[in-house]
């Protein structure tokens, strides 16, 4: 039946509802189930593919990557909204029936908020996840990688990489335009133009979780939780290995569900 839902009641009085259209809050502030996202992730072999899906003729664009997989559990320093529900509030600004003028103030101080914060996060990742590859998730025998997200421009015609980026509304045509995320990857300090044709499989999904990790909160919410559903199932074992090591080193901070259908996997750990 499409009206069934669940109620939830707090000790502090607030509620939430989880129906098929999502999960309502009572009040503005946040519940504590929606403080757990504060955090907490779920990685799965999709999101490892996703991470490097393009075509060998193109530029990695992690903008999708990011606004469904990790935004969603990103909230900003002293924000009450995670920065995914603050670009969905911005899209439906630009859809309503009246649409807004570019320079209306309510617009410009949302989509300067949502880059400023969407900034911030980028500037954490590529503060973390080099160390985090280099430390866990690489063999012994690979070397070293520079791992940095970078921003493209969409007006640049030769797409080039530009450390800058913007959420943009097109006033003429009503259209917010997104930003895109590149990914610059760098092996003894030569640039890999294409990471999705240079590195073997093993060494992409080592990129993509690296990048992941480096988004989770060194003070996660209690509570706080990462959900792994067999997302490491096209490595051999020595690359779980290293994973694992990461994995290993987060418990004093995450809680951990690790699925998998992998009986020797799951011995192993």
């Amino acid at each position: 039946s499409s009206d069934l839902e669940i109620k939830i009641t707090f000790d502090d009085g607030s509620e939430c509802t989880l129906n098929r259209d999502g999960l309502y809050h009572s009040s503005g502030s946040l519940s504590p189930i929606k403080l757990l996202n504060k955090g907490s992730a779920f990685i799965n072999h999709s999101f490892v593919s996703r991470f490097h899906n393009a075509r060998n003729s193109e530029e990695i664009d992690l903008w999708n990557v990011f606004h469904k997989d990790i935004l969603p559990f990103w909230l900003p320093p002293y924000s009450a909204e995670y920065l995914s529900d603050t670009y969905d509030n911005i899209i439906a600004l630009c859809s309503a029936e009246k649409k807004p003028r570019k320079n209306d103030p309510g617009l410009v101080t949302a989509i300067n908020a949502f880059n400023n914060s969407l900034k911030t996060l980028i500037e954490l990742v590529n503060l973390r996840a080099s160390g985090i590859y280099n430390g866990f998730l690489k063999e012994e025998d690979d070397k070293d990688l520079i791992i940095k997200l970078m921003f493209i421009e969409d007006n640049n015609s030769e797409n080039k990489y530009h450390e800058q980026f913007f959420l943009r509304y097109d006033g003429a045509k009503s259209l917010i335009k997104p930003p895109k995320i590149g990914l610059q990857v760098k092996e003894d300090g030569k640039d890999i133009d294409k990471p999705q044709t240079y590195f073997n499989e093993a060494r992409q999904t080592g990129i993509a979780l690296a990048v992941r990790f480096a988004c989770l909160s060194d003070y996660p919410e209690p509570g706080s939780f990462l959900a792994l559903d067999d997302m490491l199932i096209s490595l051999d074992m020595s690359n779980r290995e290293c994973v694992l090591r990461y994995l290993f080193s987060i418990t004093n901070k995450y809680k951990i569900y690790l699925f998998t259908h992998d009986r020797s996997f799951f011995e192993l750990i």
